[in-house]
């Protein structure tokens, strides 16, 4: 994936209302939609939330183009390791 495909993937749950959303309902639908086989957040728990929004800031930084600035819950869990109160 490019680092625009990263951005819109992980920014797509992020947008809408998903506190009555699982992770296995995001996974479900990122597998069934995309085709990305671990899902999106199993995918970016095996890269890592504090790598993905590393590498999103150092786009941005370099960039300066909005579509590569970290979405705050994803900075969030980064920072802490939480997702919606439960432990990533």
């Amino acid at each position: 994936y490019d680092s625009m495909n990263v951005r819109q993937n992980l920014e797509f749950p992020l947008t809408m209302n998903i506190k009555n959303l699982s992770r296995q309902d995001i996974d479900k639908a990122v597998q069934i939609g995309i085709g990305l086989p671990a899902g999106l957040i199993g995918w970016a728990e095996r890269i890592g939330w504090s790598q993905i929004c590393a590498v999103l800031d150092a786009i941005y930084n370099d960039t300066h183009e909005e579509r590569y600035r970290a979405a705050p819950l994803l900075k969030h869990m980064a920072l802490t390791g939480n997702w919606w109160n439960k432990q990533v």
